[in-house]
């Protein structure tokens, strides 16, 4: 039997229906999932939890970056916190269960384990911005439909099915945000506890989170006012469960960094020489270049440009306390000398933010979704044209591993328009110099593809995919590249260009296994959009007995 619905529980789904959508967006993302293996900043990430899985170590194999220095025990070590290894055990633990009937070789059942984590990920954090859309009193149904479209419109869907660190970030984050905004609404114990638990998440996938936490917790103790008597023991009662929450995930990251580097405060990432930038110079870059915009690989997020005043509205200076959440990171990316985070698809540093980004366009979508049938029909048309260009720019962001296009962006630059004289930032005090040619984020590396529109990615991968597919040469390829509309120069790309291939899971299996493989999309089809449906039934079940309940 289902408990007593009042009207502030009104709208909000069940468990099972959160079961089944969380299980249908799961083989969802399987089925759309990648075949490339960890690759980057991934390749540590992901060999924490191979060896502390098989040998309960926390070293990496490889060594990342090239100039990094071994830590404890002379191990190289992940310099990412141990959440965003611990997400991969799963997929390790199930790769030792199909080994030994696995058909193809196992380097792809080691790439294909890499994303079930990522994919899990990815699904917890479209369900807690479903619960967030849902907090602030978004209609149920605007609500399901923000959700999907964070899941397939926004770049959350690439990098779910990334092993890169930022769907975890997201997904913390996310949660974070979300008991924030319910702890607003209603200071119990439970929502301070699971606030709690959100930050100690979150440090442990990046540190620069700390800056956030501090923000917000200096917000907080001006808005409890905790000048007065009662409030002074309401804020101490919530204090407490949040530390409560809060402080194990704390010591496990003061833990890990000892484990790593001799020390609780070591963190791996360099001490000097990357804030270089203006932070308003990062901050238009990451909003309004033409290469890593938001706004261009997420379209639907300028609708939040436009509804940021209504956000602002919203009571409980709930839009200031999660401006303290996510603008100090921010602003300390947005003076990175890399700001957008590359290699990346888009903007790697706002990732994270993605789904807060789109909390004001959500809340648009919501008034329109009141307004009269002729004006809601035109707004509903302008937001589901974004929506639908959104999936379009994510299905060509998974359609390679974004490096393909970038190294062969940067071929065509150096050739072009000159090798240029590297000036890599200098390293900290008893660390090695690191070589000009290996600043692979430094400013002369990056510059065009962010800045100049012959580089920009997302015409590049759609001029990609139109030749591999076709399976056309490199010359012919090259012969109708983005930069061909500004010069008449060829230029050598063969090296770069055989390196490009299609990243489904699904190609491992042609042509040897290609009725293996395509028996299994299609159960991962038919299964998602089954619960899928089942989630929809129990969604509309709920929402007929809330009302039945409510006076």
């Amino acid at each position: 039997m289902d408990p007593e619905i009042t009207t502030a529980d009104a709208g909000m789904p069940s468990r099972r229906t959160l079961l089944w959508a969380a299980v249908a967006l799961f083989l969802l993302y399987a089925a759309t999932g990648s075949r490339e293996r960890p690759w980057g900043d991934a390749t540590p990430v992901f060999e924490v939890a191979e060896n502390l899985l098989a040998h309960g170590e926390i070293y990496s194999t490889s060594r990342w970056p090239a100039d990094q220095l071994p830590g404890r025990g002379q191990h190289y070590h992940a310099t990412n916190p141990i959440v965003n290894s611990l997400i991969h055990l799963p997929g390790i633990g199930l790769r030792g269960m199909l080994a030994p009937v696995w058909p193809l070789p196992a380097t792809t059942l080691v790439a294909l384990s890499s994303h079930v984590g990522p994919f899990a990920a990815g699904v917890v954090t479209c369900l807690l911005f479903l619960l967030l859309c849902l907090e602030l009193g978004v209609a149920p149904r605007v609500a399901w439909w923000a959700a999907a479209a964070l899941a397939f419109a926004t770049p959350v869907w690439v990098w779910a099915r990334s092993p890169y660190t930022e769907i975890c970030q997201t997904a913390c984050l996310t949660g974070l945000v979300l008991f924030t905004a319910r702890i607003a609404k209603a200071q119990s114990r439970r929502n301070a506890l699971w606030l709690g638990v959100w930050a100690g998440l979150l440090i442990n996938t990046k540190v620069v989170y700390v800056v956030s936490l501090a923000c917000a917790a200096a917000f907080a103790g001006v808005l409890l006012r905790p000048w007065a008597r009662a409030a002074r023991k309401e804020a101490a009662r919530l204090a407490g469960f949040v530390l409560l929450g809060f402080l194990p995930f704390l010591l496990l990251g003061l833990s890990y960094n000892y484990l790593r580097f001799g020390s609780c405060f070591a963190t791996g990432y360099p001490s000097s020489g990357i804030i270089t930038e203006r932070w308003y110079v990062g901050m238009w870059g990451l909003l309004f270049s033409s290469g890593k915009s938001v706004l261009l690989y997420s379209p639907l997020h300028a609708l939040s440009l436009l509804a940021l005043a209504r956000m602002a509205r919203r009571p409980g200076r709930l839009a200031i306390a999660i401006a303290c959440l996510v603008l100090p990171s921010l602003m300390i990316s947005s003076q990175l000398v890399c700001w957008s985070g590359d290699y990346a698809w888009g903007p790697r540093y706002l990732a994270p933010l993605l789904p807060t980004f789109l909390l004001p366009a959500v809340l648009l979508m919501d008034r329109i979704a009141k307004l009269s049938l002729r004006r809601r029909w035109l707004a509903s048309s302008l937001v589901g044209v974004l929506a639908i260009l959104g999936v379009l720019v994510q299905g060509l962001g998974g359609a390679f591993y974004w490096d393909h296009f970038i190294r062969i962006a940067r071929e065509v630059d150096t050739q072009w328009l000159g090798v240029p004289q590297k000036v890599c930032p200098a390293p900290p005090a008893g660390e090695p110099s690191r070589p000009a040619q290996e600043c692979s984020k430094c400013f002369e590396d990056m510059y065009a593809l962010h800045w100049l529109p012959p580089f920009q990615p997302i015409e590049g991968q759609a001029w990609l995919l139109s030749h591999i597919v076709k399976g056309d040469t490199w010359k012919t390829a090259e012969a109708d590249g983005p930069w061909r509309r500004y010069t008449s120069r060829r230029f050598q790309i063969a090296e770069t260009y055989a390196r490009a291939r299609v990243d489904l899971w699904i190609l491992e299996f042609v042509p040897d296994h290609l009725p293996l493989g395509c028996s299994m999309l299609g159960a991962l089809l038919l299964a998602g959009v089954a619960c899928a449906m089942r989630a929809r039934r129990h969604a509309r079940g709920n929402t007929r007995r809330e009302t039945s309940a409510l006076p």
